[in-house]
């Protein structure tokens, strides 16, 4: 993150849910680096066009149960 202000927002939600068992979920992930980023802070799970683009519901692969 390039904001520091908004690198520690970020970390204090984190620190806050973790607290109360609350998985978090960054969103907007474009880039490598903004990925290794979140995995650095601690966040849980991450969406955007570095991890995959949008695709329509009949073309997604089965949820396991």
């Amino acid at each position: 993150m390039k904001d520091e202000k908004s690198e520690a927002l970020v970390k204090a939600i984190v620190h806050f849910t973790k607290d109360l068992g609350i998985k978090t979920i960054a969103e907007f992930v474009s880039e490598k680096d903004i990925q290794q980023k979140v995995e650095d802070i601690g966040v849980d799970y991450s969406q955007g066009y570095y991890i995959g683009k949008p695709l329509p519901i009949e073309k997604l692969p089965p949820v396991e149960k």
